[in-house]
């Protein structure tokens, strides 16, 4: 699913998830190299299954041992993971409430984080414009409800 603001071609969405066979297979010298492992050892272990943008996406954490509940969010080239603190079904309804916003899932970090960064400031300003009946607070509120910590 693609979409683009009329008005502001800027403004879009994106969700592409990948077919489960490239999702799982090894992302070594694709999307991390030997030398992350010493920053972020568990990148080996990510499988991306939505492409949100050409460097962004979320997917799922599999280790020989452990398979987590929580998707998570990956920014390349940085080896670094950010778990999302919910699983796949509060994903696709917080996909939803986001209407698949750029990069909506960092809005989601920024709530964690109690942050701002500039995706959430563009995420904040637009949503309510494009999308009538938007509101922030009610987002907020989804996405605690939906968390894996508060349950």
């Amino acid at each position: 699913q693609k979409w683009k603001a009329i008005e502001n071609n800027a403004i879009s969405g994106n969700m592409e998830f990948l077919p489960i066979e490239k999702s799982l297979q090894d992302w070594k010298d694709n999307l991390y190299y030997e030398e992350d492992l010493e920053l972020n050892d568990m990148i080996q272990y990510y499988k991306p299954f939505d492409l949100i943008s050409e460097t962004v996406s979320c997917g799922f954490m599999i280790t020989p041992d452990y398979i987590s509940k929580s998707i998570y969010y990956h920014h390349a080239p940085n080896p670094e993971t950010y778990d999302l603190d919910i699983d796949f079904e509060g994903y696709m309804q917080m996909a939803y409430e986001a209407k698949i916003f750029q990069y909506w899932p960092k809005v989601l970090l920024d709530i964690q984080a109690e942050d701002e960064s500039e995706e959430t400031k563009v995420f904040k300003e637009n949503m309510p414009r494009i999308f009538d009946g938007f509101d922030w607070n009610q987002f907020v509120k989804k996405y605690e409800s939906l968390r894996l910590s508060n349950k």
